[in-house]
């Protein structure tokens, strides 16, 4: 959906699309092992600046976006940084899914899809 995303983690990239038994998405995924900040909200409200946290990312597409919480996510949608200054776009994102992480105890493993392109990061004060 987000053709810029591509642009941005193609040098993070680290090797072909992973393979996959079952595959929930429709757009090939790549491994993208870097830490990223997103916020927590409600559909229609602004992020709060103190919503902001770092994540840790599991994989990406041209469609959506996966990574680590420490719990099953707060709020059901998220305003994602994506990308390293000055390379930076944001999106807001959809949650599609979250469990346990198998392979990382303790974790949630969370699977977003992007909605929408944003201009620049929409934080409100408080």
């Amino acid at each position: 959906m987000i053709p810029e995303t591509a642009q941005i983690t193609l040098p993070l990239e680290h090797g072909p699309p992973m393979p996959r038994g079952h595959e929930r998405r429709r757009e090939k995924r790549w491994p993208y092992r870097v830490t990223q900040m997103a916020a927590f909200h409600d559909i229609h409200e602004q992020p709060s600046k103190l919503a902001l946290q770092s994540v840790r990312c599991h994989d990406i597409s041209l469609a959506g976006i996966s990574f680590y919480l420490e719990g099953p996510p707060p709020r059901q949608n998220c305003t994602i940084r994506l990308g390293r200054p000055p390379e930076l776009i944001y999106v807001q994102a959809k949650i599609v899914h979250s469990e346990p992480a198998e392979e990382s105890p303790g974790e949630w493993v969370v699977g977003c899809e992007f909605v929408t392109k944003l201009d620049a990061f929409p934080l409100r004060d408080i």
